[in-house]
């Protein structure tokens, strides 16, 4: 249990300077197995989700209004998201955007805490699924390779599986519908008023 809150701190304090948390997502795998690992670093990325949204949002809130009034694609992306608040979210949350980047983000904008509580913990179900699994697969395969190994469940393996197809598939329409919304988003800029 320690290891465990220890554990989320680090991943915390890695969020607050912008580190990525897909090592961490393996490791959780790796030391606590798949649904201890899971657990952990689902906390651990929402507690982290919560603590970015809340710096920017407490903090430099008056500076991304600035911002979002000097830059037409940021007000934009402003205005999607306080108008489509959850759906735009999570549409945002399967940009290749660093995790850290996109929580700053978030709270700079009009995004009401809820909507961003719901798209974070939806968005990172299937990658923190997919890591933990490839952490304990990595650890399986150690423990194999010094001949301490135990057979892997099939279970895990099929959750692997399904993971690694859902989170193509979803990425795939994800990228479709926001390129879609992209080109939209440039053709009303690029038209003159």
């Amino acid at each position: 249990m320690v290891s465990a809150v220890l554990f989320c701190g680090v991943v915390m304090g890695a969020q607050i300077l912008l580190i990525p948390v897909t090592p961490f997502s393996i490791y959780a795998g790796f030391t606590f197995g798949f649904w201890r690992g899971f657990a952990v670093i689902i906390s651990a990325k929402m507690l982290s989700a919560f603590l970015n949204f809340s710096l920017s949002r407490w903090v430099a809130r008056d500076w991304g209004k600035k911002l979002s009034g000097r830059y037409p694609l940021v007000q934009s992306m402003n205005d999607a998201l306080v108008q489509e608040g959850l759906r735009f979210a999570i549409l945002l949350r399967m940009c290749p955007v660093p995790f850290g980047v996109a929580n700053y983000g978030f709270g700079l904008s009009g995004l009401p805490m809820s909507s961003f509580t719901i798209a974070t913990f939806v968005s990172i179900i299937i990658p923190s699924l997919t890591l933990t699994a490839l952490g304990v697969s990595m650890h399986q395969g150690l423990e194999t390779l010094t001949d301490a190994g135990r057979p892997h469940s099939p279970w895990q393996m099929v959750a692997t599986m399904l993971s690694l197809a859902a989170m193509f598939l979803v990425a795939r329409r994800i990228a479709l519908i926001a390129m879609k919304r992209v080109k939209e988003t440039k053709q009303k800029l690029d038209t003159p008023s």
